[in-house]
């Protein structure tokens, strides 16, 4: 059993800093997160993938009886083990390699912007974002958008949102 090849060193290390954001995430040492908490735990892992994401492949991993059946609608009181968390951070990460999360969210907040400035009204996007697609609570919007600056007008940059809610991206 010589080195491992490049691809599975790539494996191995990725399995080791999965159980290691699962341990820092297992505050009480149950040996399980709050499901509530996996996004979050894929993006320590790497990943970037939006909420939706990690709902749509919950969904599907409890109707392919992958997951128990308690877990289909992520409810706050439901948990993960280390093994259930690596089932979907594996499918999250097979779904997600198709998609560019920055793209999209780039694409989505361009809609917002009238003045083809990369500025958007704060108003019109915690209504957007509170009322379609997936949403997110006023507070959640809140915290995000105060850690960007509010410029005149209540405006605000959205690169800075996008970077937040996805990472920086990658010079390409």
């Amino acid at each position: 059993m010589g080195e491992p090849t490049p691809q599975e060193q790539a494996q191995q290390d990725q399995a080791a800093r999965a159980k290691e954001a699962f341990n820092f995430f297992d505050r009480d040492q149950t040996g399980k997160v709050k499901i509530t908490e996996v996004t979050n735990l894929i993006r320590c892992c790497g990943q970037r993938p939006l909420d939706m994401h990690v709902r749509t492949t919950v969904k599907k991993l409890v109707e392919d009886n992958k997951l128990p059946k308690d877990l289909a609608d992520m409810p706050a009181n439901g948990c993960v083990t280390f093994e259930q968390f690596s089932i979907i951070l594996d499918d999250v990460t097979k779904v997600c390699e198709g998609i560019d999360a920055y793209k999209e969210l780039t694409q989505a907040f361009n809609v917002f912007d009238g003045g083809s400035d990369g500025m958007v009204n704060v108003d019109q996007l915690t209504e957007a974002l509170t009322t379609m697609g997936e949403k997110m609570e006023e507070q959640e919007i809140q915290a995000l958008i105060k850690e960007v600056n509010v410029e005149k007008e209540r405006m605000v940059l959205f690169m800075p949102l996008v970077e937040k809610l996805v990472g920086k991206r990658a010079a390409q």
